[in-house]
This record gives C-alpha cells, structure tokens and sequence, in this order.
C-alpha cells in the first residue's frame, strides 16, 4: 500500500468513526463534497445533508467538516 493509504490506515486507527469509515468504501467521486478553505483543521462541507453529520460544524451561513479521515483526504490526495 502506498504512503498515502498507509497514512489512511493509521487514522483509522487513531480515530473513532460512528459511520465505520463507510467513505473509505466508494470512489472518491462519490465521497461527500469538501472544499478546501486554506485551514489546518477544517474544510467547508458542500453535502447537502451536511446537518446530518457529527462531523460538520455550523457556521456563518454553511457547515465545516472535522473529519480527520476526509482533511487528509482533501488535504494529502487533493480528492
């Protein structure tokens, strides 16, 4: 596996997911939306069921994602 999915993996380890990391199981076209906004610890959420989430974190007028598995997702594989 290469760096990146050994990264994956040791997140996974590290980290707790209510979905049991349901995400990791489609392609990365189906995975749900994130826009990168230049911060360390959050990208802006584009699901439209973004309420739905434990993740998602309302605020201004939308919500931000602070699933670690999806930053480093966005973050280290640019998907």
């Amino acid at each position: 596996m290469g760096q990146n999915g050994h990264n994956i993996n040791e997140l996974m380890k590290e980290f707790h997911c209510a979905k049991n990391f349901k995400c990791l199981e489609f392609k990365f076209d189906e995975m749900c939306k994130a826009k990168d906004i230049g911060q360390e610890d959050f990208l802006e959420c584009l699901d439209p069921n973004a309420e739905q989430c434990e993740y998602s974190l309302s605020f201004a007028h939308g919500y931000l994602c602070q699933c670690s598995i999806r930053l480093h997702i966005k973050k280290s594989l640019k998907k």
